[in-house]
């Protein structure tokens, strides 16, 4: 087993676990703070996914790298915007 695959696997269940954290954890009895923790930790899981993604991206080659490169990108500007939204007052 390779480092990257090592990175792999611990960014997936990073971004697993994160969005579990994300469903489970935020049990705020005023709706404003529990969507904005549920936002917080999506961005997380988001970027997560990301990094996911980047990693899958170097393993590969060919067209199918840039795709996953995309995706990447796609993911960690998600990611941060949820975050920025979960920090608005």
């Amino acid at each position: 087993m390779t480092v990257l695959n090592v990175v792999q696997l611990l960014t997936f269940v990073a971004s697993v676990g994160l969005f579990a954290f994300a469903a489970i954890a935020p049990r705020e009895a005023n709706p404003t703070k529990r969507a904005r923790r549920t936002r917080l930790y999506l961005g997380a899981s988001m970027i997560a996914l990301a990094a996911f993604m980047a990693t899958l991206a170097l393993d590969s080659t060919g067209w199918s790298s840039y795709v996953k490169g995309v995706a990447a990108a796609c993911f960690l500007v998600v990611g941060l915007m949820r975050i920025t939204q979960s920090r608005k007052p």
